[in-house]
């Protein structure tokens, strides 16, 4: 390293191409990487999906989920299987466990699905998919009135033309139904006309025929000769005649049932206002640019606008590019501030062209950590958690560069050969710098050892700031010494060099008052404390346990994953399974009526012209889900009004509508999954027996809302059974099943492709005879010989209800319990804490084969917890080598180390001043933290042993260490604070979950650095002091 240090001061041709090449290759690298604002969580599911049409959810559990649940147990690399069984559909999610490939275990779970035999016969092929990495970039609401046929070509038009555009990947429609022609039959006209339903299927079957018959070789060529009776309207299967008679016209399928072309009647409504709508979500995927979509998809609704029908309105909803860009801009603005803060910090302490040249060094270093990040290596993205890693590296950027410019400005004033005198002052740091940046490596690489998804996604920050460290470390050896060849005492002639004498006054003054304080307050209260060790010492340990105290009594809360502010309001609701659909419908109305209403009502209290809710449409996913995503205004024309008090007073106006079971609402993005607990046991009953008694004590405690568990949803349910009359008729349980789900389900006679959508053709009874079950119980059933009899002489009813929906995990049943925080008055593990002692007391003893288990959040969040105690302990043997092989101690080291935990102190108090909980950023700051204040503590130990080994004593050598180094451990803390500093005071919200970490790294630095100078010397005299009587 000495030769490239020495070739590039001898080379500054060479020094300075390099600087143009980090430079360029940066700002290329910026330019073309993608944007996005809090990162995706990368893919670790592979799911499996069977449709099992009109099977309740017990018998798909038991026909389709258990197979394919037993069929995958036992593949490498499964950190566990979820299933959910709901009625007519199984889907089972396999997450991989840290580590293992994806790519892999998606091949070995389709391997042992194409190795299952025993499906049902009416059940779909299972569907295997893991999306990679796709999240909404912004929606289209297509809306009209009552013109769903119109609505739904229109969005399929819409689609391919957006796809057809090389910038957009992925577009699902919201709100598709499936297109299908009903006949149904009607029996009184049936059996007028003495027809039976197989009579009517047979004579559908024959007159609906496109069919290749071969081909004729004639002397002009081959001609191809096919049927093609093909129909694709309810008018063409109207006309089928299914009977003739010789004297009469003949009974044509109009006589006999009412064709009915349209959309299956699955209860999946969208709505926006008062008009049928249709949304078009575009997705983004994991290489692609979502400030890119945003314009390609203007552009092509630019486009689409002069060819769409005129009773179609369209809209943009929820475009996130320009929220995101507004966020980022946030950032970078900080990060601007940060970097102007730092600069004048530094030219008010350092000589102006050595405050000049280590401030180039700022971008120098950034620009290298960009380029790294756009490679593919790595392939990194701008946003909130890399956007964060080049704050915080602002102001340990410059620690350095500068220790280096004071020392090469040092030995220059005693020396006329610039060469020799700065390469001597390089040489003479080189050691404590090198090593000194490779402590604060050390302190953030093992948080890339966290294998959790979450913990990948915020590892991140501790890439960039890594890089930024390691390209500053080779800007400061290899680039900055040769900048500081020149006369450092030069001074420009003219108007630039009078405003740089009027500086250097200014630069005077600042630095006298720092060596007064240095001189009048610091060093004589070192002096004073260095004769009273033990005091010192105890009163260092009392800051240790108080703060210790402070943390165990929640003065300062613990949050781990607070609210990622987001530029919409979600409702997740689930409607009671008796609740009429159309009902639920006008309940979504309403809600989406207050939700305009009170928009109108804070726009008139704080006067201004336009309230926070932007626009609102609502999906009806089925007879019980349903949705409402509201936007949410630009952030600076709602500065007025904050996302919690909206929520908030929404909630308030809606109260407790009828007919919905449970109710969620958020306005955040959801770092982990939010609040969750699992129950687990045998017996399904008692797991839901537990978890109505966990609910009703969560809805007692304050902070909570949006209490619902998995298994409130049940739906009423007929089971029936042959009768022994049937039996005498010949009938079976099976032939009489068919004959009941063919009438009730109907039988697909054909399908059909119109345009590009599949239509499927059904025979059906009547809607008549199947909208009630007076109706149903009196329905005829043919026997063998042709007679007629009810469905209640043939078979037993039993009226009962039916779960909608079965979960396992593991292959053993779980009910899962989500809730809503208000983070503001309580926290999960608050919470968790609260219902595990309930659980404990009033539960546990009746239920003893229940148990209870932490999800979502809570899961994660002790996962990390725990990785970050082991990475914590990673990290701290590491800073131990990487301190010991310069000092060449083994005590030395432990010196340096002890002062860490006061770094967390400064951190804890610092939440607390500005009434922030600790979070999982947090974490990620005193982790960061810890290689910080080593690096500051390197310093002043090499400069204490230089003075030992010219036979200085132990307290001599304290107070001159500590003199020496007072400005540069100064200009190192304070540069990293003030460059946190524009972060730390933002009020938007869109930064709040990122101000902890700051807060973590600013309050830490600076009160462990005011410990640095205090705890590391009185260890140091100490150890000495100690060594001198065992020496004696």
């Amino acid at each position: 390293m000495k030769f490239l240090m020495y070739w590039f001061l001898k080379n500054p041709v060479a020094a300075n191409l390099l600087a143009l090449f980090l430079l360029l290759a940066g700002g290329l690298a910026l330019s073309s990487m993608r944007i996005e604002g809090f990162p995706r969580l990368p893919a670790d599911t592979v799911s499996v999906s069977t449709i099992y049409p009109n099977a309740s959810a017990e018998q798909v559990e038991e026909r389709v989920t258990r197979k394919i649940e037993d069929a995958i147990t036992g593949i490498d690399g499964i950190k566990k299987i979820n299933s959910v069984s709901a009625n007519g559909f199984s889907q089972i999610n396999v997450v991989r466990n840290p580590g293992h490939k994806l790519a892999q275990l998606r091949s070995d779970v389709r391997e042992r699905l194409d190795s299952i035999y025993g499906l049902p016969a009416d059940a779909e092929r299972p569907v295997m998919e893991s999306n990679d990495f796709d999240f909404p970039a912004l929606y289209i609401v297509l809306a009209a009135d009552k013109q769903q046929q119109l609505l739904q070509g229109s969005a399929r038009k819409l689609k391919n033309q957006l796809l057809e555009n090389p910038n957009i990947s992925r577009v699902k429609i919201v709100g598709k139904k499936q297109a299908e022609l009903v006949i149904g039959l009607k029996k009184k006209l049936l059996d007028s006309h003495e027809l039976n339903r197989q009579q009517v299927f047979e004579s559908i079957r024959q007159s609906v025929l496109n069919e290749g018959l071969g081909h004729l070789d004639t002397e002009a060529g081959r001609v191809f000769v096919k049927s093609n009776t093909r129909k694709d309207s309810a008018e063409s299967y109207e006309n089928i005649i299914v009977k003739n008679y010789a004297d009469s016209d003949p009974i044509r399928l109009s006589d006999i049932a009412d064709v009915r072309d349209g959309y299956r009647d699955d209860h999946i409504y969208v709505r926006t206002g008062n008009q049928d709508a249709i949304v078009l979500e575009i997705l983004i995927a994991k290489k692609e640019n979502l400030l890119e979509i945003s314009k390609a998809v203007k552009q092509e609704l630019s486009a689409y606008q002069h060819t769409a029908s005129g009773k179609v309105e369209f809209y943009i909803f929820g475009d996130s590019s320009a929220y995101i860009q507004d966020r980022l801009n946030l950032l970078k603005s900080n990060a601007v501030q940060g970097l102007v803060i730092v600069f004048i910090l530094l030219a008010l302490f350092l000589q102006i062209k050595i405050a000049f040249w280590v401030a180039v060094g700022i971008p120098v270093a950034l620009a290298g950590a960009v380029w790294s990040m756009g490679l593919n290596v790595l392939d990194y993205s701008i946003n909130d958690i890399t956007t964060f890693g080049v704050i915080v590296s602002l102001g340990t950027l410059v620690d350095d560069a500068v220790v280096v410019g004071e020392s090469v400005y040092e030995h220059r004033q005693h020396s006329s050969d610039r060469f020799e005198s700065t390469r001597f002052a390089l040489e003479k740091v080189a050691v404590a710098t090198t090593f000194g940046a490779l402590t604060t490596i050390a302190a953030f690489s093992p948080l890339l050892l966290l294998d959790s998804a979450i913990g990948k996604i915020l590892g991140t920050f501790s890439v960039v700031v890594i890089l930024a460290v390691a390209f500053s470390l080779l800007e400061s050896k290899f680039i900055l010494p040769s900048h500081l060849m020149g006369d450092l005492d030069a001074t420009p002639k003219g108007q630039l060099g009078s405003a740089l004498k009027q500086w250097g006054k200014l630069q005077g003054f600042c630095k006298q008052a720092l060596f007064r304080v240095r001189d009048k307050l610091y060093l004589p209260a070192l002096q004073r404390l260095l004769k009273h060790r033990f005091s010192s010492f105890l009163l260092f340990f009392s800051l240790l346990v108080s703060c210790a105290y402070l943390v165990y009594q929640e003065h300062v809360k613990v949050v781990l994953f607070p609210d990622v502010p987001g530029d919409m309001i979600q409702f997740d609701i689930d409607f009671d399974a008796q609740f009429p659909p159309e009902q639920g419908l006008k309940v979504l109305s309403d809600i989406a009526r207050e939700g305009t209403e009170l928009s109108d009502a804070l726009a008139q209290e704080h006067n201004v012209s336009q309230g926070p809710v932007k626009s609102i449409f609502y999906v009806m996913l089925g007879a019980t889900k349903a949705q409402i995503f509201a936007e949410l205004s630009p952030v600076e024309q709602r500065e007025h009004f904050p996302q919690q008090e909206i929520v908030n007073r929404w909630r308030k106006r809606i109260g407790s509508p009828e007919g919905i079971d449970a109710l969620r609402i958020s306005a955040s993005e959801d770092m982990a999954g939010g609040f969750e607990l699992l129950l687990k046991g045998r017996d399904r009953d008692r797991l839901k027996q537990v978890a109505e008694k966990i609910s009703d004590y969560m809805h007692r405690v304050e902070g909570v809302h949006s209490i619902k568990h998995s298994a409130q949803g049940q739906s009423p349910q007929l089971d029936i059974h042959a009768s022994d009359m049937a039996f005498e008729l010949g009938f079976t349980e099976r032939s009489l099943a068919d004959t009941v789900k063919s009438r009730l389900a109907g039988t697909e006679v054909y399908r059909f492709y119109r345009d590009t959508e599949e239509v499927r053709v059904w025979l059906k009874a009547s809607d008549e005879e199947r909208d009630s079950i007076a109706d149903f119980v009196n329905m005829k059933i043919s026997s063998e010989q042709q007679q007629e009899y009810d469905l209640s002489e043939l078979a037993e009813t039993q009226s009962g209800y039916a779960s909608e929906g079965i979960e396992r995990l593991n292959r053993a049943n779980v009910i899962r319990i989500y809730a809503g925080l208000d983070k503001s008055r309580t926290s999960s593990e608050q919470l968790y804490r609260d219902v595990l002692g309930y659980f404990e007391r009033e539960i546990h003893d009746e239920h003893p084969d229940v148990r209870l288990s932490a999800g979502g959040e809570l899961e994660e969040g002790q996962s990390i917890k725990s990785r970050l105690k082991e990475a914590f302990y990673i990290a701290m043997f590491m800073i131990y080598v990487l301190i010991a092989i310069p000092l060449k101690s083994y005590v030395k080291p432990l010196i340096i180390i002890s002062i860490v935990p006061f770094g967390a102190v400064g951190a804890i108090w610092g939440h607390m001043l500005m009434g922030l909980p600790v979070s999982l950023m947090s974490l990620f700051g005193l982790m960061a933290l810890s290689g910080i204040i080593v690096n500051d503590s390197l310093v002043l130990v090499v400069r204490y042993n230089e003075h030992r080994d010219n036979g200085e004593t132990s307290f001599e050598a304290a107070r001159l260490a500590c003199r020496d180094r007072f400005q540069a451990i100064f200009l190192t803390t304070v540069t990293t604070v003030l460059g946190l500093l524009p972060l730390m005071l933002e009020t938007s919200e869109q930064a709040q979950y990122l101000i902890p970490a700051a807060v973590s790294l600013a309050f830490g630095e600076l009160f462990g650095t005011a410990i640095t100078l205090i705890l590391i010397p009185l260890i140091l005299v100490q150890k000495d002091e100690i060594a001198k009587r065992f020496q004696k």
